[in-house]
């Protein structure tokens, strides 16, 4: 994982962590925890009723990027333990300091490339808006990696973008060096810029989730970072040892 990204969410998660993780338009600053995490309780109770017979033994869940703990309190409803990773040390604190269950949630902060956990460690494991905020390759080692802790028929869920919509903006876009990009960025977000989008062609995720012994159940557009990006929500099954 680079520093650099790592030392951009730890800030984030000091200034505003709560806008950070749910970017909506004029919730800067005005987000309160209970409004925040009733989002994380309405996403996994939907994720967990879709996934339905599916989803097996409910163990052990992760929820990768945790941030302030928004999906893995609420997963914490479904699982009898659950952890959360992320990479910034002040998101953790703030998980850890908001942990409604302190017997079956912990928190972990890694930096690490690979996941600090052993295979088939998880039944489930959970990321949203996470990956496309990493460098590509380093998202496409995470991938692989949610797909090595699983247990055998264990099910991961992550959303990622994928590439840039055909749009005119986007073919301008690439027109425009990536050093001007970051200026203009930079003077539009202020200390948001720091919020990089980055995506893994899909057809690249599918070889990568199928190498480290998954399939995919379900693929489907999920509509975030349109109309600039085309992104996807994956449904993955890890395949039995043969």
């Amino acid at each position: 994982m680079n520093r650099e990204h790592a030392a951009a969410w730890d800030a984030l998660g000091r200034r505003d962590p709560h806008w950070a993780i749910l970017s909506e338009p004029g919730r800067q600053g005005g987000w309160d925890d209970e409004q925040f995490f009733a989002t994380g309780k309405a996403e996994i109770d939907a994720t967990v009723t879709e996934l339905g017979d599916l989803l097996g033994t409910k163990e052990a869940a992760l929820d990768f990027g945790c941030g302030l703990g928004r999906l893995t309190q609420a997963l914490a409803v479904h699982f009898d333990d659950v952890t959360g990773i992320d990479v910034a040390q002040s998101m953790i604190e703030g998980a850890q300091a908001r942990n409604a269950f302190p017997d079956r949630v912990s928190y972990v902060v890694s930096t690490e490339p690979t996941l600090p956990f052993g295979d088939a460690a998880f039944d489930f494991a959970y990321s949203n808006m996470v990956l496309q905020h990493l460098p590509p390759k380093a998202a496409a080692t995470y991938i692989s990696e949610l797909v090595r802790v699983l247990r055998p028929d264990g099910i991961l869920v992550f959303q990622e973008l994928s590439h840039l919509a055909p749009t005119m903006r986007n073919r301008v876009r690439r027109l425009v060096p990536g050093a001007v990009r970051g200026w203009v960025r930079a003077l539009r977000f202020g200390w948001a810029a720091a919020m990089t989008m980055n995506g893994v062609p899909r057809q690249q995720v599918t070889a990568l989730i199928e190498a480290a012994g998954g399939e995919v159940v379900d693929v489907r557009a999920d509509g975030v970072g349109e109309p600039v990006w085309k992104g996807y929500r994956y449904t993955v099954r890890r395949l039995p040892a043969r």
